[in-house]
Protein backbone atom coordinates (compact mmCIF):
# COMPACT_ATOMS: atom_id res chain seq x y z
CA UNK A 1 0.00 0.00 0.00
CA UNK A 2 1.30 3.65 -0.64
CA UNK A 3 1.82 5.87 1.97
CA UNK A 4 -0.92 8.40 1.71
CA UNK A 5 -0.20 10.96 4.19
CA UNK A 6 2.38 13.98 3.98
CA UNK A 7 5.35 13.26 5.46
CA UNK A 8 8.44 15.13 6.98
CA UNK A 9 11.21 12.98 7.31
CA UNK A 10 13.83 14.38 10.46
CA UNK A 11 16.41 16.58 8.72
CA UNK A 12 13.57 18.29 6.93
CA UNK A 13 12.10 19.12 10.44
CA UNK A 14 15.69 20.03 11.73
CA UNK A 15 16.24 22.08 8.67
CA UNK A 16 14.10 24.92 9.65
CA UNK A 17 15.38 25.35 13.45
CA UNK A 18 19.28 24.78 11.56
CA UNK A 19 17.69 28.27 9.35
CA UNK A 20 17.66 30.57 12.71
CA UNK A 21 20.91 29.13 14.22
CA UNK A 22 22.96 29.50 11.38
CA UNK A 23 21.99 33.27 10.49
CA UNK A 24 23.70 33.92 13.68
CA UNK A 25 27.01 31.38 13.62
CA UNK A 26 29.84 31.29 11.33
CA UNK A 27 31.45 27.65 10.22
CA UNK A 28 34.82 26.55 11.43
CA UNK A 29 36.57 23.56 9.33
CA UNK A 30 35.42 24.36 5.93
CA UNK A 31 38.78 23.67 4.97
CA UNK A 32 38.73 19.94 5.99
CA UNK A 33 37.75 19.16 2.66
CA UNK A 34 40.81 20.11 0.45
CA UNK A 35 42.95 17.57 2.76
CA UNK A 36 40.38 14.99 2.56
CA UNK A 37 41.01 11.73 0.57
CA UNK A 38 38.37 10.70 -2.44
CA UNK A 39 36.81 7.47 -1.65
CA UNK A 40 35.41 5.17 -3.99
CA UNK A 41 34.99 1.55 -2.38
CA UNK A 42 32.69 -1.05 -4.40
CA UNK A 43 31.38 -4.53 -2.81
CA UNK A 44 29.66 -6.96 -4.89
CA UNK A 45 27.08 -9.23 -4.44
CA UNK A 46 24.17 -10.70 -6.24
CA UNK A 47 20.56 -10.36 -5.47
CA UNK A 48 17.46 -10.71 -7.68
CA UNK A 49 15.38 -7.55 -7.28
CA UNK A 50 12.77 -6.48 -9.44
CA UNK A 51 13.83 -3.80 -11.26
CA UNK A 52 11.85 -0.23 -11.14
CA UNK A 53 11.53 2.60 -13.74
CA UNK A 54 13.11 5.99 -12.95
CA UNK A 55 13.52 8.67 -15.02
CA UNK A 56 17.20 10.42 -14.55
CA UNK A 57 18.91 12.97 -17.45
CA UNK A 58 22.19 11.90 -18.56
CA UNK A 59 24.53 13.15 -16.46
CA UNK A 60 28.47 12.39 -15.16
CA UNK A 61 28.29 11.41 -11.00
CA UNK A 62 30.64 14.11 -8.55
CA UNK A 63 33.29 12.83 -6.84
CA UNK A 64 33.02 13.47 -3.04
CA UNK A 65 35.76 14.16 -0.71
CA UNK A 66 36.04 12.35 3.25
CA UNK A 67 37.50 14.59 5.51
CA UNK A 68 40.42 12.43 7.26
CA UNK A 69 40.07 14.23 10.51
CA UNK A 70 36.21 14.37 10.62
CA UNK A 71 33.72 15.20 14.04
CA UNK A 72 32.85 11.46 12.84
CA UNK A 73 34.12 8.17 11.89
CA UNK A 74 31.38 6.28 9.43
CA UNK A 75 32.79 2.91 8.33
CA UNK A 76 30.50 0.11 6.13
CA UNK A 77 30.68 -3.12 8.77
CA UNK A 78 28.54 -5.19 6.79
CA UNK A 79 25.49 -5.26 4.48
CA UNK A 80 22.65 -7.68 3.17
CA UNK A 81 19.62 -7.01 1.29
CA UNK A 82 16.50 -9.02 2.99
CA UNK A 83 12.74 -8.66 2.74
CA UNK A 84 10.96 -6.39 5.04
CA UNK A 85 7.75 -6.31 6.57
CA UNK A 86 5.67 -5.47 2.84
CA UNK A 87 7.77 -8.59 0.99
CA UNK A 88 10.22 -5.37 -0.74
CA UNK A 89 13.24 -5.58 -1.09
CA UNK A 90 15.74 -3.61 1.82
CA UNK A 91 19.25 -2.92 2.28
CA UNK A 92 20.51 -3.27 5.49
CA UNK A 93 23.57 -1.58 6.64
CA UNK A 94 25.46 -2.15 9.53
CA UNK A 95 27.32 0.88 10.16
CA UNK A 96 30.25 1.16 12.45
CA UNK A 97 30.41 4.73 14.35
CA UNK A 98 32.82 6.51 16.04
CA UNK A 99 32.42 9.85 18.07
CA UNK A 100 35.05 11.70 17.85
CA UNK A 101 33.56 15.21 19.12
CA UNK A 102 33.85 16.52 22.69
CA UNK A 103 30.39 14.95 23.56
CA UNK A 104 28.09 12.88 23.78
CA UNK A 105 25.92 12.57 20.78
CA UNK A 106 23.68 10.47 18.55
CA UNK A 107 24.14 9.26 14.90
CA UNK A 108 20.64 10.78 14.38
CA UNK A 109 21.89 14.32 15.39
CA UNK A 110 25.24 13.98 14.43
CA UNK A 111 24.74 12.39 11.29
CA UNK A 112 22.92 12.46 7.85
CA UNK A 113 22.43 9.38 5.86
CA UNK A 114 21.51 8.72 2.60
CA UNK A 115 21.56 5.63 -0.02
CA UNK A 116 20.79 6.81 -3.88
CA UNK A 117 20.12 4.46 -6.32
CA UNK A 118 19.49 6.20 -10.27
CA UNK A 119 20.36 9.56 -8.01
CA UNK A 120 17.34 9.02 -6.05
CA UNK A 121 17.10 9.11 -2.20
CA UNK A 122 16.28 5.29 -1.25
CA UNK A 123 13.69 6.00 1.79
CA UNK A 124 14.42 4.62 5.55
CA UNK A 125 11.47 5.90 7.19
CA UNK A 126 8.90 3.44 7.59
CA UNK A 127 11.01 0.41 6.04
CA UNK A 128 10.46 -2.74 9.08
CA UNK A 129 13.16 -5.23 9.40
CA UNK A 130 13.16 -7.72 11.92
CA UNK A 131 17.02 -7.40 12.64
CA UNK A 132 16.76 -3.03 12.85
CA UNK A 133 16.64 -1.34 15.84
CA UNK A 134 15.39 1.86 14.93
CA UNK A 135 16.12 2.90 18.28
CA UNK A 136 19.74 2.77 17.32
CA UNK A 137 20.37 6.20 15.89
CA UNK A 138 19.35 8.19 18.66
CA UNK A 139 20.97 6.26 21.56
CA UNK A 140 24.16 8.81 22.62
CA UNK A 141 27.39 7.42 23.03
CA UNK A 142 30.34 9.24 25.05
CA UNK A 143 33.00 10.53 23.02
CA UNK A 144 35.65 8.46 21.69
CA UNK A 145 32.98 5.51 21.96
CA UNK A 146 32.73 3.52 18.96
CA UNK A 147 28.70 1.65 18.23
CA UNK A 148 27.45 -0.44 15.89
CA UNK A 149 23.82 0.12 14.38
CA UNK A 150 22.05 -1.01 11.67
CA UNK A 151 19.13 1.06 9.58
CA UNK A 152 17.28 -0.48 6.47
CA UNK A 153 16.85 1.13 3.11
CA UNK A 154 13.90 0.38 0.61
CA UNK A 155 15.30 -0.36 -2.54
CA UNK A 156 13.94 0.59 -5.89
CA UNK A 157 15.81 -2.45 -8.15
CA UNK A 158 19.56 -4.36 -8.04
CA UNK A 159 21.38 -1.40 -9.33
CA UNK A 160 24.16 -0.22 -7.61
CA UNK A 161 23.81 2.03 -3.96
CA UNK A 162 25.52 4.98 -3.38
CA UNK A 163 26.53 5.49 0.79
CA UNK A 164 26.52 8.76 1.87
CA UNK A 165 27.12 9.93 5.22
CA UNK A 166 27.63 13.71 5.64
CA UNK A 167 27.24 16.09 8.77
CA UNK A 168 23.58 17.52 9.44
CA UNK A 169 24.12 20.18 7.12
CA UNK A 170 25.15 17.72 4.49
CA UNK A 171 28.84 20.07 4.54
CA UNK A 172 31.14 17.51 5.54
CA UNK A 173 31.44 13.75 4.26
CA UNK A 174 32.18 11.44 6.72
CA UNK A 175 31.60 8.61 4.24
CA UNK A 176 30.72 8.40 0.50
CA UNK A 177 30.85 4.23 -0.80
CA UNK A 178 29.15 2.34 -3.70
CA UNK A 179 27.86 -1.12 -2.87
CA UNK A 180 27.10 -3.06 -6.15
CA UNK A 181 23.77 -5.30 -6.01
CA UNK A 182 24.41 -7.13 -9.30
CA UNK A 183 22.24 -4.66 -11.76
CA UNK A 184 25.16 -2.41 -13.12
CA UNK A 185 25.60 1.11 -12.16
CA UNK A 186 22.55 2.69 -13.32
CA UNK A 187 22.52 6.62 -13.58
CA UNK A 188 24.20 7.54 -10.77
CA UNK A 189 23.54 11.70 -11.25
CA UNK A 190 25.68 14.34 -9.26
CA UNK A 191 25.96 16.67 -12.70
CA UNK A 192 23.27 19.08 -13.11
CA UNK A 193 25.01 20.64 -16.57
CA UNK A 194 22.63 22.62 -18.74
CA UNK A 195 19.77 21.51 -16.54
CA UNK A 196 17.58 23.74 -14.50
CA UNK A 197 15.72 23.47 -11.64
CA UNK A 198 12.11 23.14 -13.23
CA UNK A 199 8.97 21.79 -11.99
CA UNK A 200 5.69 20.55 -13.97
CA UNK A 201 2.93 19.05 -14.03
CA UNK A 202 3.27 15.21 -15.67
CA UNK A 203 -0.55 14.17 -14.23
CA UNK A 204 -3.51 15.12 -13.01
CA UNK A 205 -6.76 12.68 -11.68
CA UNK A 206 -9.42 12.51 -9.03
CA UNK A 207 -9.14 9.80 -5.82
CA UNK A 208 -10.54 9.06 -3.03
CA UNK A 209 -9.12 9.40 0.73
CA UNK A 210 -9.52 6.48 3.18
CA UNK A 211 -12.85 8.91 4.54
CA UNK A 212 -14.30 8.92 0.71
CA UNK A 213 -13.33 12.35 0.66
CA UNK A 214 -12.77 13.77 -2.83
CA UNK A 215 -8.64 13.55 -3.42
CA UNK A 216 -7.25 15.96 -6.13
CA UNK A 217 -4.06 14.20 -7.07
CA UNK A 218 -1.42 15.49 -9.23
CA UNK A 219 1.82 14.55 -10.09
CA UNK A 220 4.72 16.63 -10.34
CA UNK A 221 7.79 16.17 -13.13
CA UNK A 222 10.90 17.80 -10.87
CA UNK A 223 13.77 18.44 -11.77
CA UNK A 224 17.29 18.98 -9.59
CA UNK A 225 19.51 21.81 -11.75
CA UNK A 226 21.31 22.60 -8.74
CA UNK A 227 24.68 21.63 -7.89
CA UNK A 228 23.04 19.63 -4.38
CA UNK A 229 20.69 17.03 -4.07
CA UNK A 230 17.34 18.29 -3.16
CA UNK A 231 14.07 17.04 -2.09
CA UNK A 232 10.65 18.56 -3.15
CA UNK A 233 8.97 19.30 0.03
CA UNK A 234 12.05 21.12 1.56
CA UNK A 235 12.91 23.39 -1.66
CA UNK A 236 9.03 24.08 -2.74
CA UNK A 237 6.06 25.49 -1.42
CA UNK A 238 3.28 23.69 -3.50
CA UNK A 239 -0.17 24.56 -2.96
CA UNK A 240 -3.87 24.04 -4.51
CA UNK A 241 -6.74 26.78 -3.95
CA UNK A 242 -10.35 26.56 -4.81
CA UNK A 243 -11.85 29.86 -5.21
CA UNK A 244 -8.40 31.67 -2.78
CA UNK A 245 -9.31 29.01 -0.16
CA UNK A 246 -6.47 26.18 -0.15
CA UNK A 247 -7.09 22.59 -0.46
CA UNK A 248 -5.45 20.96 2.44
CA UNK A 249 -2.63 18.29 1.80
CA UNK A 250 -1.30 17.57 5.19
CA UNK A 251 -3.38 14.41 6.13
CA UNK A 252 -4.06 12.86 2.66
CA UNK A 253 -4.57 9.41 3.32
CA UNK A 254 -4.78 8.17 -0.41
CA UNK A 255 -3.87 4.74 -1.84
CA UNK A 256 -3.25 6.79 -5.34
CA UNK A 257 -0.81 8.85 -3.33
CA UNK A 258 3.09 8.19 -2.05
CA UNK A 259 4.14 10.86 -0.31
CA UNK A 260 7.85 9.19 0.09
CA UNK A 261 8.54 10.83 -2.75
CA UNK A 262 8.29 14.52 -2.09
CA UNK A 263 10.98 13.91 0.66
CA UNK A 264 12.94 12.37 -0.96
CA UNK A 265 16.68 13.49 -2.09
CA UNK A 266 17.18 13.22 -6.01
CA UNK A 267 21.07 14.03 -7.10
CA UNK A 268 21.99 17.43 -9.06
CA UNK A 269 20.33 16.54 -12.96
CA UNK A 270 17.99 14.14 -12.01
CA UNK A 271 14.12 13.82 -12.76
CA UNK A 272 11.62 12.86 -10.33
CA UNK A 273 8.04 12.24 -10.09
CA UNK A 274 6.63 13.57 -7.16
CA UNK A 275 3.09 12.57 -6.03
CA UNK A 276 0.90 15.01 -3.98
CA UNK A 277 -2.64 14.74 -2.91
CA UNK A 278 -4.92 17.34 -1.94
CA UNK A 279 -8.24 17.58 -0.48
CA UNK A 280 -11.24 19.35 -2.47
CA UNK A 281 -13.51 21.75 -1.05
CA UNK A 282 -15.93 21.47 -4.33
CA UNK A 283 -16.07 20.55 -7.82
CA UNK A 284 -14.46 24.22 -9.26
CA UNK A 285 -11.37 24.73 -10.90
CA UNK A 286 -7.97 25.10 -8.96
CA UNK A 287 -5.28 26.96 -8.85
CA UNK A 288 -2.02 25.23 -8.32
CA UNK A 289 1.20 26.98 -7.25
CA UNK A 290 4.65 25.67 -6.49
CA UNK A 291 7.26 28.22 -4.94
CA UNK A 292 10.40 28.38 -3.77
CA UNK A 293 9.93 27.52 -0.18
CA UNK A 294 12.68 30.25 1.06
CA UNK A 295 12.48 33.01 -1.45
CA UNK A 296 9.63 34.54 -3.88
CA UNK A 297 10.60 32.74 -7.08
CA UNK A 298 7.67 31.27 -8.31
CA UNK A 299 8.39 27.90 -10.37
CA UNK A 300 4.67 27.16 -11.26
CA UNK A 301 1.31 28.64 -11.87
CA UNK A 302 -1.65 27.09 -13.57
CA UNK A 303 -5.32 27.46 -13.41
CA UNK A 304 -7.39 23.76 -14.20
CA UNK A 305 -10.40 22.52 -14.24
CA UNK A 306 -11.36 19.38 -12.41
CA UNK A 307 -12.03 16.36 -14.75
Amino acid sequence: MKRGMKLKKKSGIIVLCLCVVLAGCSFSGSGRESEGTTIQQTKIIDVPVTETEVRTEQNTESRVVVSPDALQKVTIASHSVVKDKTGSDALVIEYEWTNNSDKETSFMVACSDTVYQHGIECPSYGVLVDDVDSQQETTDIKPGTTYHLKIAYQLQDNSNALVEVTDLLGREYYLAETIGLGGGEGNPGGNAGNAATTVKISEMFLSKDYKDRAVLVIKYEFTNGSDRPLAFSSTFEDKVYQNGVECSSMAVFCDDVDSSTTVASIKPGVTIIVEEGYLLNDTSEVDIEVKELFGNKVYLSERRPIR
